[in-house]
C-alpha cells in the first residue's frame, strides 16, 4: 500500500472517530482542515460550512461540490438523576431498540468526554400494552456525576 492510500485510510479513520453531535462539530471540522490544508484554501461561513478551493485553481478549471453534513445523530442529556444515571433524548433519527448496551462518550460542560454505557429497563418490566419511551438512561458511574455540570451531550 502506498503513502497516498495510507493517508486516505487515516483520513477515513479520523473522520469516522471524530465526535460531531449537532452544534459540536469542531472535531470533524478540525480533521477536514488537517487533511485539506496542503491542497486547498479553506474558508468558513457563519453557520460553520467549510469551503475548500483547490490551491492554484485560477478559475479556468472545473469545480466539484461535495455537499455533506459534518454532524451526526447523537443524544442530548435531559437530566442527571439522583442515582447518577442520565436521562437523554435523541438528536436525529435512532431506532430505539438498537440503543441499549452501546458505549458512548458524554461531553460535559467543560468539553471533557466521559465514558458511559446505555442501560435500559428490561422488557419484562414494561406493561404489556405500553410501548417503551423514546430516549433512555445512561450509566456512567457516580464518580463522574460531579464532572457533568448538570448537562452535556451523549
Amino acid at each position: 500500500m502506498n503513502a497516498s492510500s495510507l493517508n486516505r485510510l487515516a483520513l477515513i479513520e479520523e473522520l469516522s472517530n471524530a465526535y460531531g453531535a449537532s452544534g459540536f462539530e469542531d472535531n470533524v471540522l478540525t480533521v477536514v482542515r488537517k487533511y485539506a490544508s496542503d491542497v486547498a484554501d479553506i474558508s468558513e461561513d457563519s453557520i460553520r460550512n467549510l469551503y475548500l478551493k483547490r490551491k492554484n485553481n485560477t478559475g479556468g478549471k472545473p469545480v466539484v461540490m461535495l455537499d455533506a453534513h459534518s454532524d451526526e445523530v447523537s443524544f442530548m442529556v435531559q437530566a442527571v438523576k439522583p442515582n447518577g444515571t442520565l436521562r437523554f433524548i435523541p438528536l436525529g433519527g435512532w431506532v430505539n431498540n438498537t440503543i441499549p448496551a452501546h458505549k458512548v462518550q458524554v461531553r460535559n460542560t467543560d468539553g471533557q468526554y466521559i465514558p458511559g454505557i446505555v442501560a435500559s429497563k428490561p422488557p419484562a418490566l414494561y406493561d404489556r400494552g405500553r410501548k417503551s419511551k423514546s430516549g433512555g438512561y445512561l450509566q456512567h458511574g457516580d464518580r463522574h456525576r460531579r464532572h457533568l455540570g448538570g448537562g452535556g451531550r451523549a
